[in-house]
Parts: structure tokens; C-alpha cells; sequence
């Protein structure tokens, strides 16, 4: 009788093959799928813009702010019509007189009231300007309570104090103001609120206060939630095709587009957010 021979593929079933063994099963196969890489790396970043978006629509601030409703509109020019005499409480003027209605409201999500201001809240021309005139032009309640100072020691001096009772979200006023001076003069804002350290000038451009952090902010958790991912995936596509170069490498340049296609469109998304930037309802027509 011939004695039968076992052999380990008897015994142990099919031996598997060098390329099997680097084959991803199950799972594995699924998440280490090029198309799923992407899908995951968008899906992260879309998650990552939503997660600091809905953190700071929950953050409760204060924030005054202030912008120009419109460009200087020079009223008289000096030197312009020699036979024209323009006189203010019985001074002669001989430089140019302009007037500029500017708007100052709460654009925080928590109220301002008298309390919270540290410092007084000044409209400030830049010298060697001076405020003849200034007046509220409307106001978005009457609970506003808004008023200016009429103290003509500092209107000479360009600065224009300006109070009030409550400034909650959207509250604010509308402030004319005309001065003696260039066209060209800088008008501001100065004074210091509880939780901010300045106004903020309002513009579609981004206030220079604010410009270089937020923008940098926003780029830095970008690139950091884009780069998460790409490392996240070059770890999954390395363990799951070991041993095989090419996919490897198809996968990785996979993930690396995917990971630049989310860094564009997060600067694309940043200009397309100031449309949603929007003026006080009070200061439309």
C-alpha cells in the first residue's frame, strides 16, 4: 500500500499568493478605493468650514462698528470763486468745507450699553481738520438714545463724542458731519468697548484691523484640515497596496488633488462670504 503524502496546501488549504498577500480585504479594500479617498477628503473639509462657521454664528460678542454710508461731498472749494465769502460764527473759511454722513451700529450678537464703553466713542477727523457741524441723521430706534457732544473746544480739535442708551444687534445711527479741511481727510473712530479693543471699520475689502488675522485664520485651518487628510490617506494607501508601487502612487496623487481642490475652494468661499456681509436694516432707504 502506498503511503499518502500531505502536503501543506492539503493540509492548510491554498497557499496564498505573493500578490495575494498584498491584497486589502473586506473594509480595507473599500476605504483604500482612490474615489472613496476623495470623497473623505472633501467630506473632511466641508465638515471642517461648517464646524468654525456654526462655532462662531454660537460665539456672543460685542462689536462696534462703523462704516461711510457714502465718498465726501466737497460743499465748498476753496479757492474757487474769489468773490464768495463763506463765514462759521463769524470766522471767515479758506479752506475746503465737506460733509460725510457716516454709520456707526452694534454689529456684535450682545449689547452695548453706557457700562461696557471703556474709553469714550469719538468721530475724529484727522488734522488739520475741524468739525463745524455734526447732527444724527436717523437712528434705528428711539430707544437708541444716540446724541453727540456739541463742545466746540474739541470740534476745532476734529473730535466729535458720540453717546448712547443701548446699542443691541443692528442698532445704530447715522451721523452727518461737516468739517473744515482736505476732501481727503481720514474720519475714524475711536474709543474702546468691553471684549473689543477698537471699533471695527466696516468694508467689503476687509477693515485693515481685521484683514491680515482672519484671513490667516482661516487659511491656516484650511491647509491644516487639508493636510490631516492627505496624511491620514498616504498612511491608509501605504498599509493597504504594500508592494505595489503604482497604486500607491496613483492613490497618493489622488489624494494630494483632492487636497488642493479643497484649499481652492476655501479661498474661492472667502470673497463669496463678504456677499453675505450685509449694512444695518436701518441704514437702507
Amino acid at each position: 500500500m502506498t503511503p499518502r503524502r500531505y502536503s501543506a496546501e492539503n493540509m492548510h488549504g491554498p497557499q496564498p499568493t505573493p500578490e495575494s498577500r498584498h491584497e486589502p480585504l473586506g473594509v480595507l479594500r473599500f476605504f483604500s478605493n482612490p474615489a472613496v479617498g476623495i470623497a473623505g477628503s472633501l467630506a473632511s473639509i466641508i465638515s471642517l468650514v461648517l464646524a468654525v462657521f456654526f462655532y462662531f454664528q454660537s460665539q456672543h460678542y460685542r462689536e462696534l462698528t462703523f462704516t461711510m454710508l457714502s465718498p465726501p461731498t466737497t460743499i465748498v472749494q476753496a479757492g474757487q470763486a474769489s468773490s464768495l465769502r463763506v463765514e462759521f460764527r463769524g470766522r471767515e473759511i479758506k479752506s475746503d468745507v465737506v460733509a460725510v454722513q457716516m454709520l456707526l451700529w452694534n454689529r456684535g450678537r450682545s449689547s452695548i450699553r453706557p457700562e461696557h464703553v471703556l474709553t469714550p466713542v469719538e468721530i475724529t477727523v484727522a488734522s488739520p481738520a475741524s468739525i463745524l457741524e455734526a447732527k444724527i441723521v436717523k437712528q434705528s430706534r428711539e430707544i437708541v438714545g444716540a446724541s453727540l457732544s456739541q463742545d466746540r473746544s474739541l470740534l476745532e480739535k476734529g473730535r466729535l463724542p458720540f453717546s448712547f442708551k443701548i446699542l443691541e444687534r443692528d442698532d445704530g445711527a447715522i451721523v452727518q458731519v461737516i468739517f473744515e479741511g482736505p476732501r481727503e481727510a481720514k474720519l475714524n473712530v475711536t474709543g474702546t468697548v468691553e471684549g473689543q479693543t477698537a471699533p471695527y471699520e466696516f468694508g467689503f475689502d476687509f477693515g485693515p484691523r481685521k484683514t491680515t488675522g482672519s484671513k490667516a485664520i482661516w487659511l491656516a485651518l484650511i491647509v491644516a484640515g487639508a493636510s490631516a487628510v492627505t496624511v491620514f490617506g498616504y498612511v491608509a494607501i501605504s498599509r493597504s497596496y504594500r508592494g505595489r508601487p503604482l497604486i500607491q502612487v496613483i492613490s497618493l496623487l489622488s489624494v494630494f488633488a483632492s487636497m488642493f481642490a479643497g484649499i481652492v475652494v476655501g479661498l474661492l468661499l472667502s470673497p463669496i462670504a463678504l456677499l453675505f456681509r450685509r449694512l444695518p436694516p436701518f441704514a437702507g432707504p
